[in-house]
């Protein structure tokens, strides 16, 4: 399927060549920035692998699990199928915009495209289910192009694959598929209907991720909660005008891409046997914003659409004078290459807000999930202080006596706060973490016996409930962290507290059994 025996010689040195300019670029910049809270958690989810967890399916953590068993816990090795991900995705594109009927500068100019986007260079960067879920979606695409151009019956049971595992990796391709499945209906692909493929397609999917179904439906179908947090905490802070601008500028100068595909899929002569695919765009859109869908749920589609406009650009450029082709390359890649450092951790952090602040002029403001604006993008935010928090604690922890530090646990008031803890805990000799939430409360075990705590928390207390003693130790002081952790020292239970803990576990396990 993936095989480049079509291409010429010279097809096949660029597609190669810029494959390996994408690995480059984040094997040489993956390091500069600290990881993100949510690389954190996965990270510490494939310590304890199953076929699901509250946040996502299983397919990131075992990843990630892969990826430290063969590297080691490092930054370099969380990023590393990121960045394999993205190289998959070009070359995905360069053999899509060849069976489109491009040739070399249409496979050029959309795997370009692909490769300096702010928003590609940013999913491919963080270890999270994005970069994978887009390669499916990329995958399925590029299979539904070759069922439309072979009619060959064995690319309906890759599609049940490539579907099947993009479930396992992020619930949302359920939307891309439905948006697909509705674009069948209104093309001649509806003859697709009457056959059995697409039902064996299905199938082949549905048994794939049956085992992550049977869990969500053992825990009552987290996904929901998760969905409706989302949307009260979230989502509702998405309107369409935003939903809208956002895939305009996500891509920045890629417009001049993706948006001659879709016109070249929807209504050009040459593209016509593939318009479904030009309409499952404009489903998927409606569907998000229907929904209140954040910007990138949509991302996924683009790949495909830099494909088509490969074609359509190369096409309309084939007999243009070369000052034209030059012009047209200059104004796509040079924008791009400007915004690189929006996408890439490549700047001196010290670089960050001027560089920020500059380009907001320019309709980049940094908008965070919460509607407000600051100066860094709330990605970036979230790569720093983590490590000093936890050097801090540390230091707390071992200032302790003996007595009372064999009697210490440490606790973190969230997730980032408990997996970035045991990331680090072998390096600053930290006692196990423990916390009552989100995934945690599936495998943590239950504390030894305590009678004092180090709590890391992102709200600020000024008193325990369970203790008579209560201070403030200290905080992360990085300027550029969106986290706060605070650290709070506890001491002198008011009550039997390793006990209560444990009944409290106990409770939030029954809780997920409750109907």
């Amino acid at each position: 399927m993936f095989r480049l025996n079509h291409f010429t010689r010279s097809e096949k040195i660029w597609l190669w060549t810029l494959v390996g300019v994408k690995l480059s670029l984040h094997f040489f910049t993956n390091h500069n920035y600290g990881l993100h809270r949510d690389e954190f958690l996965y990270w510490d989810q494939g310590h304890h692998l199953g076929w699901g967890f509250f946040e996502v399916p299983p397919f990131t953590p075992l990843m990630g699990w892969l990826a430290t068993s063969v590297f080691g816990d490092s930054i370099f090795a969380l990023r590393f199928f990121p960045a394999i991900a993205g190289c998959i995705i070009v070359l995905i594109i360069g053999l899509m915009a060849k069976e489109l009927g491009g040739k070399k500068w249409a496979i050029i100019l959309a795997c370009l495209a692909y490769i300096l986007s702010p928003a590609f260079l940013r999913t491919n960067t963080l270890f999270q289910p994005v970069c994978f879920n887009q390669m499916w979606w990329t995958v399925a695409a590029f299979i539904f192009i070759k069922i439309i151009n072979s009619n060959e019956k064995k690319y309906w049971y890759f599609l049940g694959i490539a579907v099947g595992l993009g479930w396992l990796t992020k619930y949302s391709i359920a939307f891309f598929m439905a948006a697909i499945l509705i674009s069948v209906f209104l093309t001649e692909n509806r003859k697709w209907l009457s056959t059995k493929y697409p039902y064996i397609a299905f199938g082949i999917a549905f048994l794939i991720a049956l085992p992550n179904i049977c869990w969500q439906y053992k825990y009552g179908f987290p996904v929901i909660q998760h969905m409706n947090e989302l949307a009260s905490t979230q989502l509702v802070n998405v309107n369409p005008i935003g939903f809208i601008k956002s895939q305009l500028m996500g891509n920045a100068s890629g417009v001049l891409i993706w948006i001659p595909g879709l016109i070249w899929l929807l209504f050009s002569k040459q593209g016509k046997p593939y318009r479904l695919l030009g309409f499952s765009y404009i489903f998927l859109i409606l569907i998000l914003i229907a929904l209140s869908g954040k910007s990138y749920y949509a991302f996924g589609v683009y790949p495909m659409l830099m494909a088509a406009g490969g074609v359509a650009v190369s096409t309309y450029l084939e007999h243009k004078k070369n000052t034209i082709k030059y012009l047209f390359a200059t104004c796509l890649i040079i924008p791009l290459l400007l915004l690189v450092p929006k996408g890439l951790p490549i700047l001196p952090k010290e670089k960050l807000a001027g560089y920020f602040n500059t380009i907001k002029n320019f309709g980049y403001g940094q908008r965070w999930e919460d509607g407000k604006y600051y100066p860094l993008p709330q990605d970036f935010s979230d790569m720093f202080g983590w490590e000093e928090m936890a050097q801090k604690v540390a230091k707390k922890y071992h200032s302790l006596p003996a007595e009372k530090k064999s009697s210490c646990i440490v606790w973190g008031g969230s997730y980032a706060h408990t997996s970035t803890l045991n990331f680090y805990k072998k390096k600053y000799n930290l006692p196990e973490i423990f916390t009552l939430h989100s995934s945690y409360i599936l495998f943590i075990e239950p504390p030894p016996i305590f009678d004092n705590l180090i709590i890391v928390d992102d709200v600020w207390s000024d008193s325990s409930s369970y203790f008579f003693h209560h201070e403030f130790v200290d905080s992360i002081e990085n300027k550029y962290a969106r986290e706060k952790g605070y650290i709070f020292y506890r001491d002198q239970p008011r009550i039997n507290v390793d006990s209560a803990v444990i009944e409290l576990l106990k409770n939030e396990r029954a809780a997920l059994f409750e109907e």
